[in-house]
């Protein structure tokens, strides 16, 4: 199992990675577009462009700060040591399917099944918080087999 949650880990680190490259390089295209505008445009029209390419950058730096947040947290928890109970940084397999605690990334499809990454603070994790192997945790009034944990 801890095997599993290493190579988890690894392929959603690879797939922000990528992510993380396809954000930096349409930010490159942008500011470099935003530099050809100002070459060319004048008055008002250059003022629209360029708020708008103002706009465009926010906007793609606060998503790749945000997949640098999630990175971040998947090397934190590849350090952390298993636990006896759900925690922070714990793969939990139920009857309901397979949760790492952490970073909230949402379906990730490993081996032929989703893995929800989900945050320490949504309603799931906060329900399997705590438990162990062969505990059940109760989510929206149904009753969750924790299987295996690591």
């Amino acid at each position: 199992m801890k095997d599993r949650k290493a190579r988890i880990i690894r392929e959603v680190k690879a797939k922000l990675q990528s992510e993380m490259s396809d954000l930096q390089s349409e930010i490159a295209k942008i500011k470099a577009s935003g530099a050809e505008d100002q070459k060319s445009a004048m008055g008002d029209k250059y003022e629209t462009s360029r708020e708008i390419t103002a706009a465009s950058l926010e906007k793609l730096f606060a998503t790749y700060e945000g997949k640098t947040n999630q990175f971040q947290i998947l090397e934190k928890i590849e350090r952390s040591d298993p636990s006896e109970a759900v925690d922070f940084g714990s793969l939990v397999s139920t009857d309901s399917g397979w949760f790492l605690i952490g970073p909230s990334v949402g379906a990730f499809e490993f081996e032929g099944e989703n893995v929800f990454l989900i945050s320490a603070h949504a309603p799931m994790a906060e329900a399997l918080l705590g438990t162990s192997k062969g505990e059940k945790a109760t989510f929206r009034g149904k009753e969750i087999q924790i299987l295996e944990l690591s």
